[in-house]
């Protein structure tokens, strides 16, 4: 049975503020990379795989 929760649900205590930021506050790879005190890219990668961890945890019977 699939059970319905909410996509940041899915997001471990590190990921969630990275997607907030990026989606609920629209901040964008720089700005967040600049406060993380890490570069662009690896904003990018972060997020890709937080949303690629997310897209199948979706998908995923539980």
């Amino acid at each position: 049975m699939c059970r319905a929760r909410t996509p940041t649900g899915a997001a471990g205590d590190r990921e969630r503020p990275l997607i907030e930021t990026r989606f609920g506050q629209e901040l964008t790879r720089s700005g967040i990379g600049v406060e993380l005190g890490v570069s662009q890219m690896h904003v990018s990668r972060l997020v890709s795989r937080t949303l690629t961890r997310l897209r199948t945890g979706l998908l995923t019977d539980q």
